[in-house]
């Protein structure tokens, strides 16, 4: 644990494929870090391995592991279901889960420092603190299978604007919006009345539509 934490020295690394396991936010809060690649043999990731990782822009897989597989940079599990992790620096300002993923790792979007939107529509589980300290992502897509919003969801992801909730939608852990200062529109077309009547940053009521979010000329989703 914490193996490589706060190094302000180490760009890349390698990890061999004679390692198994990994102990759990090995690169935490690294400083410097922008490549890692895993090895055949890695079986087991910690929780948080590459989270808050703020100059991290890919994370490769060798193709013959057979636990985890990296596209375009990205961290899946092998049979491209869970999604693992998203590297804080990755270049581009948008992000479509592929129609494979149904559940995300913790703090899988930790510190995003580029994403823009992120859609995660055939998402049907989430584990807590998904964007958790994000300082781009104004948008965020869910789709109807998802039931529940995960603890610490977007805590303290300081540029969130604007959230679509699926029809399935029934629960809001604690703590979900915390911090959350320039959120503006929820948009809901369900009838759960616990997401109707949750109490939303700045007093956002949710909407049916885009077209009905509160008119506000200072915000748009840009990244200026």
């Amino acid at each position: 644990i914490y193996a490589f934490g706060s190094n302000k020295y180490l760009t890349s690394m390698s990890i061999p494929n004679g390692v198994v396991s990994t102990g759990g936010v090995i690169f935490h809060n690294s400083q410097a870090l922008t490549t890692v690649s895993i090895g055949t043999g890695l079986t087991n990731l910690g929780q948080q391995d590459f989270a808050w990782i703020r100059t991290l822009t890919a994370i490769n897989v060798d193709a013959a592991n057979n636990s985890y597989a990296s596209i375009d940079g990205v961290l899946y599990s092998k049979d491209i279901s869970v999604l693992r992790a998203y590297p804080a620096n990755k270049a581009g300002t948008s992000y479509i889960a592929p129609s494979t993923v149904t559940s995300t790792a913790y703090t899988v979007f930790g510190a995003a420092a580029n994403l823009i939107t992120v859609d995660l529509s055939t998402v049907t589980s989430l584990v807590g603190q998904e964007f958790h300290s994000s300082t781009s992502i104004q948008e965020v897509i869910f789709g109807n299978s998802l039931e529940g919003l995960s603890s610490q969801l977007f805590q303290s992801a300081s540029a969130l604007r604007k959230v679509t909730f699926g029809t399935g939608l029934t629960t809001i852990s604690n703590g979900s919006f915390y911090a959350n200062d320039r959120l503006y529109c929820i948009i809901y077309a369900g009838s759960n009345s616990i997401i109707q009547n949750y109490s939303y940053p700045n007093g956002v009521v949710p909407v049916t539509s885009s077209s009905n979010c509160l008119a506000n000329p200072a915000i748009t989703l840009s990244n200026s």
